[in-house]
């Protein structure tokens, strides 16, 4: 909401935005300060939903304030945030100091809208349900292939689970550095733009969207010799059954971590080549790099 008072700027501009803030602070923000949005063929703005009352945590209660102490973190940061953190978590209930938890009081949304813009997804999987990696002692490894396909109509959201960290899912050419915890499958009734118009080049779409995941091992998170692991693709809107992979690898003792992408499989299609454009000028230097930008300041001091 351009009226929030953390936006205020001068002149009726924002002051702040998106990016300025952490996550934390956009959900708090969007909870106090909810979204507006034009009814459609009109002039008037409505929240997209009703403000809910919110209590930042209290750190004069002793609870809330141990909770925070650093070392949590730091303790919980040395064994990867396995099973969560709980030393960082505290009551969200003091009935004394008349903090207790509320329902949210907003409105149901419409089914028929739901159903309008999800559709009635129904997910297939194609691929094996059992596979062996081995890693080359130059660190790579074999890869796998599943494809998440959407055989009902809609977009169908999917999530990806592993019981090793060690099972990697990525999508065919990704880089190292990218690994996937859920997609999307979306149906044959739906175009999907995979490069959009502009006046050089047409507008170019297909039917629907299949996900194609390859599946490999991290070598350095796992250890040497054999080891075995499960990764599970479920669906998120459908009933529908989850896919599940039975996955046994090996890693010799010695190996050579890869610092470049493993060789995965080929994507089904070529990307387009980019047009030649104008270079774009060099942006004039921040004379201020390393400012912090605080909601109420009025200037970089």
């Amino acid at each position: 909401d351009p009226a929030a008072p953390s936006f205020q700027g001068t002149g009726g501009s924002p002051k702040f935005g998106y990016g300025d803030y952490t996550y934390p602070e956009r959900v708090y923000g969007c909870m106090v300060h909810p979204p507006l949005t034009r009814i459609p063929g009109t002039a008037t703005d409505v929240r997209l939903y009703a403000k809910q009352p919110v209590n930042m945590p209290d750190f004069t209660i002793e609870q809330v304030a141990e909770a925070f102490d650093t070392k949590h973190f730091t303790d919980c940061e040395d064994v990867g945030f396995s099973g969560g953190c709980p030393s960082m978590d505290f009551p969200t209930a003091f009935p004394e100091k008349k903090i207790v938890p509320h329902a949210d009081n907003t409105l149901a949304v419409d089914p028929s809208k739901a159903t309008q813009i999800l559709g009635a997804p129904l997910l297939a999987y194609t691929g094996p349900t059992s596979a062996h990696f081995v890693v080359a002692e130059n660190g790579t490894s074999t890869t796998s292939q599943v494809v998440v396909s959407n055989a009902g109509t809609g977009i169908g959201p999917f999530r990806v689970r592993a019981t090793q960290p060690w099972i990697v899912v990525r999508h065919p050419g990704d880089s190292l550095s990218r690994t996937l915890d859920g997609g999307v499958a979306v149906g044959d009734e739906m175009d999907v733009v995979t490069q959009a118009p502009r006046v050089d080049r047409p507008r170019l779409a297909q039917k629907g969207y299949d996900s194609v995941l390859s599946i490999s091992v991290a070598a350095s998170l796992m250890p040497a010799g054999n080891s075995t692991g499960t990764l599970i693709i479920e669906p998120l809107l459908t009933p529908g059954a989850s896919f599940v992979m039975t996955v046994t690898a090996f890693r010799p003792e010695i190996i050579s971590i890869p610092t470049a992408t493993p060789t995965l499989a080929t994507p089904t299609t070529t990307p387009p080549t980019p047009p030649t454009s104008t270079p774009v000028p060099t942006p004039t230097p921040d004379p201020y790099p390393f400012k912090a930008v605080a909601p109420q300041l009025g200037k970089d001091d």
